[in-house]
């Protein structure tokens, strides 16, 4: 009897939004169309994309936001069963600098800023709660570009 050989793991990016806020570092929050449950933007990668240009792709057509990521391949993994099948998605943190009032998605789905501790106590997933510890860390290694600090709004 052949032994049965798991399916390969589903290829995912998405992105870890943040701004940086009087308060301390706030992160973007979008809920799940499936269960309404608090996530980040992430989908497949699409086959004519890198893993960072889906990225952006998926922030932008799920929480209508653009940013810089930092252009080193500086990636967090989070993996996750969905159904039968291993998904494995590379994170990139995304420093937000615009934030459209309509996007593809913002009938489907909410978005919500929050402090980064309020973030960590509304994500369910485990690993996403420890991808989300790991956040300032990952930003302090990130050379911080010379720019506007204030959000910009796109209509």
């Amino acid at each position: 009897m052949a032994k049965k050989v798991p399916a390969p793991a589903r290829r995912q990016s998405g992105v870890l939004p943040y701004r940086s806020h009087s308060k301390g570092i706030q992160v973007l929050l979008i809920t799940s169309r499936s269960t309404g449950a608090w996530i980040v933007p992430k989908g497949n990668v699409e086959p004519y994309l890198s893993p960072r240009d889906s990225a952006m792709k998926e922030a932008w057509e799920e929480a209508g936001i653009q940013g810089e990521i930092h252009p080193k391949p500086t990636v967090l993994t989070w993996e996750y069963r969905k159904g039968d099948s291993h998904v494995a998605i590379d994170l990139f943190p995304m420093r937000v600098k615009e934030t459209a009032s309509i996007w593809p998605e913002f009938l489907d789905r909410k978005r919500k800023w929050m402090s980064l501790s309020k973030a960590i106590e509304k994500v369910e997933d485990p690993s996403l709660k420890g991808l989300l510890r790991t956040l300032p860390k990952m930003i302090s290694s990130i050379k911080a570009p010379n720019s506007d600090k204030r959000e910009k709004v796109r209509s």
